[in-house]
């Protein structure tokens, strides 16, 4: 397509931006996106990438005819990837999430005449956008016309990509039919009755300026008034810490036991002075294929939403430098899709390892992350005696009866010469990671596909067939440490 009209991707980070080097004929970030901006206005250019550059800027005309958003858009500033951290997955970081889609959906279109066709692409994008309250989180324009979107994909779904281009040229091209149903979905869209303005914004602003002026006992009830009103716990959570930051100022003992209450709702945020009680992990009483299919029908109303949540899911789920904590969190949503247990103990605590999960029958998985050691040319001692370290804790927390089986995910399989590994250790390496990936995209395929994703009995089928069992899964998956 860029071969004929101006195609801009806007890509989360530079990371991303390497996908698209070898097609691109500009990359643009804060250094050179004037000129590239004033390229593309003034003549054909081909293929843009924009470097996380959701507003700010205008492509009117022929300077944007089709705009691809690759990904979900990052955060900006430290305060940001702070919230980002804290609250991942909540209602209010979608909400953050939606609204930075919208602005980079604007970018082509500035005045009633232009048009500009927008492809979203990306496996957490599109599990995001389809988390049911997602569509209410866009204007009423924008909703209007992506229902029109899917209404007119679904007519290719499961052709060539290449059928894709017919249905684009309807836009390029102004077909008299597709732009006045475009004007009609748009028309006819429903007035918004409420925005989108968070309550809880405006009592921490009333809390912040009343602490600006030393009223501490207005800025405590603002706070508390926000908590209260606040119904998803990881959101609750971050708003008692920030409860518990302006209560410091005057009663430091009380604000230990609201840090306290908050680490019970978002296992995130910060840890009191005393540190946090662990809380034994144990396999689901109901067993695995029954524990996956409340898993399942908790989170998915259809098989389409199961692959597009599993698609994000395996986003996630792969080496890169910067997703450490991505690809931590992919593998305890993993061992709730399969039926495990699962925690994060380092992520709650400060100590034990990066993931645990519970197979059954008193058998445990101890698991550290290294999916950023994609330069490393071996496991280096750091990261074993992390893991070494992380055995000490789990038999420090567990009694004689339960055991465990230590695993590193790392994409080599020889540790250092100083190292001195564990003898059970077992190691998922590029091989494995590619093996989990791909039993988890089928054993979802094939679930999604029959519908079976409700009935236990189809999914210890399924588990069994693609060895994701709690009796099958190290064994598929895993390696042992090769000689140094």
């Amino acid at each position: 397509m860029s071969k004929e009209v101006n195609v801009v991707v806007i890509v989360p980070s530079k990371l991303r931006a390497g996908f698209w080097s070898q097609v691109a004929d500009q990359i643009l970030d804060k250094n050179n996106i004037r000129q590239g901006i004033d390229a593309l206005k003034k003549s054909h250019v081909g293929l843009t990438v924009l470097i996380n550059k959701y507003d700010g800027i205008d492509l009117p005309a022929k300077a944007c005819e089709l705009l691809v958003i690759d990904g979900l858009p990052e955060v900006y500033g430290l305060v940001e990837r702070l919230e980002m951290k804290l609250l991942d997955g909540t209602k209010r970081q979608l909400v953050r999430q939606v609204q930075r889609i919208e602005q980079g959906m604007g970018r082509g279109v500035r005045s009633s005449d232009d048009h500009c066709v927008v492809l979203l692409l990306g496996g957490k994008l599109t599990q995001r956008l389809n988390m049911p309250e997602a569509e209410q989180m866009f204007s009423s324009a924008t909703r209007a016309q992506i229902t029109l979107g899917k209404e007119v994909a679904a007519q290719v779904r499961g052709q060539p990509i290449e059928e894709l281009k017919q249905i684009i040229n309807l836009c390029l091209k102004q077909n008299d039919q597709w732009v006045q149903a475009g004007r009609n979905c748009v028309v006819n869209a429903p007035d918004l009755t409420e925005g989108y303005l968070n309550f809880n914004q405006i009592k921490l602003r009333e809390a912040f300026d009343a602490i600006r002026i030393e009223r501490y006992d207005v800025a405590f009830g603002k706070a508390q008034e926000a908590v209260n009103e606040e119904e998803e716990l990881a959101v609750k959570g971050f708003l008692k810490q920030q409860l518990a930051e302006y209560t410091n100022f005057k009663i430091p003992s009380k604000a230990q036991e609201l840090q306290l209450s908050a680490l019970s709702d978002n296992p995130r945020v910060l840890k009191p002075i005393a540190g946090a009680t662990y809380k034994k992990l144990s396999a689901p009483v109901i067993g695995q294929a029954a524990a996956a299919v409340s898993f399942m029908e908790e989170k998915f109303l259809e098989g389409n939403d199961l692959l597009i949540w599993v698609n994000g899911l395996l986003d996630d789920l792969d080496w890169g430098e910067a997703g450490a904590k991505r690809f931590e969190a992919a593998v305890q949503d993993l061992g709730g899709l399969l039926g495990f247990g699962s925690q994060r103990p380092e992520e709650t605590l400060g100590r034990g390892p990066d993931n645990l999960w519970a197979l059954g029958e008193l058998k445990y998985l101890v698991i550290e992350c290294k999916s950023g050691a994609v330069r490393a040319e071996k496991i280096s001692k750091g990261d074993t005696n992390q893991l070494n370290g992380s055995i000490n804790w789990f038999h420090e927390k567990y009694d004689a009866t339960c055991s465990m089986t230590p695993i590193i995910v790392h994409p080599k399989t020889i540790f250092e010469f100083a190292a001195s590994p564990h003898e059970e250790i077992r190691i998922v390496n590029d091989d494995g990671l590619k093996r989990l990936r791909k039993a988890v995209r089928d054993y979802s395929e094939s679930l999604a596909i029959s519908g079976g994703f409700r009935e236990a009995k189809e999914v210890m089928k399924q588990l069994q067939h693609y060895r994701l069992t709690a009796g099958q899964i190290v064994e598929m998956c895993t390696v042992a440490q090769r000689a140094k």
